[in-house]
């Protein structure tokens, strides 16, 4: 197995460092600190670390058969998609 580039792996940690720092960011922005709804937070986590370990598992099953290019730039695509669609539909609407 080849070992890629180191700006390939620095840029792939920037993006999900990115990703994962995003819900704690917008928490407060949303004003869970206020309401205490640590519930509804907690989902957010963990709807977080199930998405990532699924892509996860996804990106280890096409590594072989699909170029990593295709299966990072899928995973930025996944990304924006999510992030736009969590824009469109952001609290306080309903779960």
């Amino acid at each position: 197995m080849v070992t890629p580039p180191a700006w390939r792996i620095l840029s792939g940690l920037a993006i999900s460092g990115f990703l994962l720092a995003l819900p704690g960011g917008l928490l407060p922005l949303w004003g869970y600190h206020v309401d205490a709804e640590f519930g509804i937070a907690a989902n957010y986590f963990a709807a977080l670390g199930v998405g990532m370990t699924i892509g996860s598992a996804i990106a280890i099953r096409f590594r072989s058969r699909v170029a990593v290019e295709r299966v990072v730039s899928g995973g930025c695509f996944a990304g924006a998609l999510v992030l736009v669609m969590l824009a469109l539909a952001s609290p306080p609407a309903p779960v």
